[in-house]
């Protein structure tokens, strides 16, 4: 017992100093949002659009010194880009049914934090 209140008294601020450090992610879009022809936004902080067919990106808007996006179709991830300047992903028409919901995840590092964003859409 005396263990299991020790592990709670460290564990507990070790939490709550890690989720200072978290940042959410906004999406835009939803899940009423199609994707054809295109689902674009922008903001102060950049562009993200998802195009049917054709490519689709994220072009931030910040300073950012290196980029990172995962492609989710129905929760399953079909795409991944880790690199130095904006990423375009790509969906297989193989992973992509009428209908599916597409959710496009991104950040966007820079040497004072980082930028998380977002884009849900539906197939055509």
């Amino acid at each position: 017992m005396l263990r299991q209140r020790a592990l709670g008294m460290v564990a507990g601020p070790l939490l709550g100093l890690l989720c200072l450090a978290c940042s959410a992610t906004v999406f835009v879009g939803g899940p009423n949002q199609p994707c054809s022809p295109i689902a674009r936004f922008a903001n102060r902080f950049g562009v993200i659009a998802a195009q049917q067919p054709g490519p689709g990106g994220a072009v931030p808007a910040v300073a950012a010194t290196g980029f990172s996006v995962d492609v989710y179709v129905d929760g399953k991830r079909v795409d991944h880009k880790d690199q130095a300047y904006p990423p375009h992903g790509s969906v297989n028409p193989k992973d992509l049914r009428s209908g599916a919901l597409v959710s496009i995840v991104g950040r966007a590092k820079a040497p004072g934090g980082e930028l998380n964003y977002g884009l849900l859409c539906r197939s055509a």
